[in-house]
């Protein structure tokens, strides 16, 4: 029995989901903040959406390439910047 491979997903799992939160509520919530309060966000307000759906493409391309799903790496950007706004 090889404990490598259970573990190894586990750790990938564990480090992306630690990291992602962490970068989602530290740096990336501030971000759509920020741009939520832009002149440019005012004349357009889809702006905002946009840059979130890029954040949640970004962690479920992330997730892809750790041999995640990709479904796992969009629900830890939703829960990421569940807060903001």
């Amino acid at each position: 029995f090889n404990w490598t491979v259970i573990v190894t997903p586990l750790l990938k799992a564990g480090i992306f989901l630690t990291a992602g939160i962490f970068a989602g509520q530290r740096f990336l919530s501030p971000l759509i903040e920020r741009a939520d309060r832009s002149v440019f966000a005012h004349k357009h307000p889809e702006v905002v959406f946009i840059l979130a759906m890029m954040i949640a493409f970004a962690y479920a391309m992330i997730a892809e390439a750790l041999d995640l799903s990709a479904i796992v790496g969009a629900f830890l950007a939703g829960i990421s910047l569940s807060g903001v706004v």
